[in-house]
């Protein structure tokens, strides 16, 4: 917003048509001249005049400099650049000044873009004749200006962000070096409230959609942008950290710019491979964690307030280790953990206090603990996280928010259970999975050697070379050509569903049956009371830290699958048939359990239990991508 100052007056007329008649001198006085809300359109017609030059000088061209003929064109240049700037600031509350800004601007935005490059490379301020003497200035001055602009008009915003000159100067600004070669400027803290431009023009450039593409493909289109990139992201969380060497402490400035780093990380790492194969080179995970909790300690060791108001970057963090789709799971975790992730974690979870609204930390911090708990239903993350010894830290049982508390509570015992599950699951060291539903061996010990997927498809999986012939004839031969393309979808997604999975799955399945089968045959009997136990269907939620149980009736029902997945349907309908018609052991009992997959999706292992030595055990299991029952 443009402050309110004291104005001298409207600019003479006489100055205006003298300025726009080429006087460098005169231009410069009438730039001296304007004050908030002075810009006229005839002020505006002077800048554009001066800027809107077939010739514009290359900073990098040392002939240019030499040139009395580009010495006079940037003459006039420099001031009306930043009358220009003026004329911007004026045309956001000026309905008259701003079409004509958009009416003018359009046709020379090549020769725009021009401009905001050679002061980029030159290193000059506007309306300043000295070359690098305040590159910051310059920087901030150049991403003020494009933001203004986008911001000024939709038809403005359209014809420049999809533009790849635009996504390239943004990505310049972002990138750039002072004089002496070092970044250390560009994070501007120094800013008035909105935050630094530099930031805000990234933010504002990813957040549009044709914005966001132009700057994908700009990273795509060579290795040197996405190293860039990559350095500059992990730099600028750097240079936070020695911001917090001040006697002051970090602030919110300090917070919020490290929000927005890992905001950007969020947004173009999962749309940009080249990004996102130089961010894993960089272990950007390991360098991000390591900044969040320097902040964070500073906070801690300064008893200053502003601890819970890193609950945005750690839950942003949260999304990216989650979402990652490169390197293992296993090294994803290693890289949080060693930068302090449990550490940081506790810290800030501990700090919230009482606060309302959704998006207060309160609501923050127990989403946190939910995105966490949903991470613990994979083996890998569960190891490594026990590793780590987070099991031994239940520190967040000290925070003074009762909810907090409550969800800490919730996902501590969770952890215990599958600590413990995964605990006794592990002294199976081979997988024991088998797809025939005919295995005569399904209640007997594991195979010394372990189960083996299909060669051809890896989806299905076997006990035995018996058993892998009898279900190639009931179901695998049709299904192996079509599983072999899905798997291969599957793990470009990342989304692949490990048999170490199903099989810990599996496990959790067993043991939360065991637990709770007096439970689950109450609640079949009071919801259902004319069922048979065949015709009732008791499902387990995975997806939060709190362990969910339902029953649903399954009377005259199928299990519905996903059309990407319709290389089971024929497997799943006769699972189906077969339990509904008793074909199968009248013991076994047909149980669902859903868990999270990949970003945002789900799985639903379904299983047969069957007892054995006084407790059941999971006999057969199909995993499905749809959460569907439908007549």
């Amino acid at each position: 917003m443009v402050q309110k100052l004291a104005k001298r007056g409207p600019v003479p007329p006489a100055l205006v048509s003298q300025a726009h008649a080429g006087s460098p001198e005169k231009i410069s006085q009438l730039g001296a001249a304007l004050t908030p809300g002075s810009c006229t359109v005839a002020i505006l017609n002077v800048a554009i005049k001066h800027l809107d030059t077939p010739l514009i000088p290359n900073a990098q061209n040392p002939n240019h400099a030499n040139s009395p003929r580009y010495i006079s064109i940037l003459a006039r240049a420099l001031p009306s650049f930043a009358i220009f700037a003026h004329v911007l600031e004026d045309a956001s509350h000026n309905q008259e000044l701003s079409e004509a800004v958009v009416v003018l601007v359009l046709p020379m935005k090549e020769r725009l873009f021009r401009w905001v490059d050679f002061w980029l490379e030159s290193g000059m301020p506007c309306g300043d004749y000295y070359p690098g003497e305040n590159m910051q200035e310059t920087y901030c001055q150049m991403a003020a200006v494009l933001l203004r602009l986008v911001a000024l008009d939709v038809r403005v915003q359209d014809a420049f962000v999809s533009l790849p000159r635009y996504a390239s100067l943004v990505l310049k600004i972002w990138s750039g070096r002072s004089a002496d070669g070092s970044n250390r400027f560009l994070a501007d803290l120094d800013c008035p409230a909105g935050g630094c431009s530099i930031l805000r023009l990234l933010k504002s450039c990813i957040l549009d959609h044709s914005g966001r593409d132009a700057l994908v493909d700009h990273l795509a289109a060579g290795h040197k942008a996405a190293e860039t990139m990559t350095f500059t992201l992990v730099e600028r969380a750097h240079q936070l950290c020695d911001a917090c060497d001040d006697t002051q402490g970090p602030d919110r400035r300090v917070i919020a710019y490290l929000d927005g780093i890992f905001e950007i990380a969020d947004v173009l790492i999962p749309r940009s491979a080249s990004l996102r194969a130089c961010m894993e080179k960089g272990r950007y995970l390991l360098q991000f964690t390591m900044c969040l909790d320097a902040i964070s300690a500073a906070i801690d060791n300064r008893n200053s307030p502003h601890q819970p108001d890193l609950i945005s970057p750690l839950t942003r963090l949260l999304q990216l280790i989650i979402d990652r789709k490169t390197a293992t799971v296993a090294q994803t975790w290693r890289d949080a953990i060693a930068g302090g992730f449990i550490d940081v974690l506790h810290r800030i979870l501990f700090s919230v206090a009482d606060s309302k609204g959704e998006h207060s930390p309160v609501a923050a911090g127990t989403a946190v603990l939910d995105m966490l708990g949903r991470c613990t239903v994979y083996p890998k993350v569960l190891m490594a996280l026990a590793k780590a010894g987070a099991i031994a830290k239940p520190g967040t049982r000290r925070s003074s928010h009762p909810q907090i508390s409550l969800a800490a509570d919730e996902f501590w015992k969770s952890f215990g259970d599958r600590a413990r599950v995964y605990g006794s699951a592990a002294q199976e060291t081979k997988i024991s999975i088998c797809d025939n539903i005919k295995c005569a061996k399904r209640l007997l010990p594991s195979p010394a050697q372990g189960s083996k997927a299909c060669a051809n498809c890896g989806m299905a999986i076997y006990c035995s070379k018996a058993c892998q012939k009898e279900d190639w004839n009931l179901y695998h031969r049709e299904e192996c050509p079509d599983a072999k393309v899905y798997r291969r979808t599957m793990k470009a997604d990342k989304s692949w569903y490990s048999h170490a999975s199903r099989e810990f799955h599996a496990a959790l399945i067993e043991d939360a049956y065991n637990r709770f089968e007096s439970e689950i045959n109450k609640r079949a009997v009071s919801s259902f009371p004319k069922h048979s136990f065949a015709e009732v269907l008791p499902t387990f939620q995975f997806r939060t830290p709190t362990l969910e149980i339902d029953v649903r009736s399954i009377r005259g029902k199928m299990r519905s699958v996903h059309p990407s997945q319709d290389v089971i349907k024929r497997r799943m309908l006769s699972l189906m048939l077969s339990y509904k018609g008793e074909h199968l052991s009248r013991d076994m009992r047909l149980v669902e359990a859903e868990f999270p997959l990949g970003i945002g999706g789900a799985v639903n292992l379904m299983t047969l239990v069957q007892p054995s030595e006084g407790r059941y055990k999971v006999v057969y299991s199909v995993p499905l991508y749809s959460t569907v029952v439908e007549s």
